[in-house]
């Protein structure tokens, strides 16, 4: 037992201050949703107690605490407690690649949470759909601007050079930078891990949400793909 302590000892330390800290964290946050609940998520009632209640975010964490923060958490704890039970290279290989292809599915799900906020703050969930809110998600998130016109740079011998227009497309490749750096992420799942629960606690609240985090050019608001140029807004 002691060799086994002994062993696993870097792991169950890391465990302790990572679960530990999300843990007393995660319950810390859910504080100001009972204390608006403790009086009807009332508007004045909130604003006269000491300290205040903020309403908004009670109302926010009404949705996200229970419904993706709490079973990211348990997430995590299964995760580390699968690393442990299994410690090897394959298994934590295996958990890196399986948090990176699920970052889709964690997305969608924080979508749908994110819904749930929007209506709670303004009496109905977006102008579109869930389904239609995703593919804007993604559609936005992988659609190229439009080529510039080709230029005629040399019409003589040397008018192979014009092919070189062609390098705009692999210059465009930048815009997937978010696919390295989930990558990247996911080879630190440890911690990342964590962070996602409370990143997808509070941002769901926030309208870059429905932005795709990976594009630089991130003010572009989210597009009607059907009719284009016409942008539908979303308040989150």
């Amino acid at each position: 037992m002691q060799g086994w302590l002994f062993i696993h000892l870097h792991w169950l330390w890391l465990g302790f201050v990572v679960v530990g800290a999300s843990f007393l964290h995660l319950v810390w946050t859910g504080v100001v949703v009972l204390r608006a609940a403790d009086v009807g998520y009332d508007e004045a009632a909130c604003a006269a107690r000491r300290p205040f209640i903020d309403l908004r975010k009670a109302r926010r964490r009404r949705h996200s605490w229970p419904r993706i923060a709490v079973p990211l958490f348990l997430l995590l704890v299964a995760l580390y407690a699968a690393q442990l039970l299994w410690m090897s290279l394959f298994t934590y290989t295996v958990v890196a690649i399986g948090w990176f292809l699920t970052a889709p599915v964690r997305k969608i799900w924080g979508l749908a949470v994110a819904r749930r906020v929007h209506a709670e703050h303004w009496g109905n969930p977006g102008p579109v759909g869930f389904w239609r809110d995703v593919r804007d998600y993604y559609a936005l998130g992988t659609r190229m601007p439009s080529r510039p016109e080709e230029q005629v740079w040399f019409v003589g011998k040397y008018r192979w050079l014009n092919k070189f227009q062609n390098i705009w497309y692999i210059v465009q490749v930048y815009r997937f930078w978010g696919v390295i750096a989930m990558a990247a992420a996911s080879l630190v799942w440890p911690v990342t891990a964590a962070i996602s629960v409370f990143h997808h606690l509070d941002d769901v609240d926030d309208a870059d949400y429905f932005r795709p985090w990976w594009r630089f050019d991130r003010d572009a608001r989210q597009l009607d793909l059907d009719s284009p140029g016409v942008p539908v807004v979303k308040v989150a």
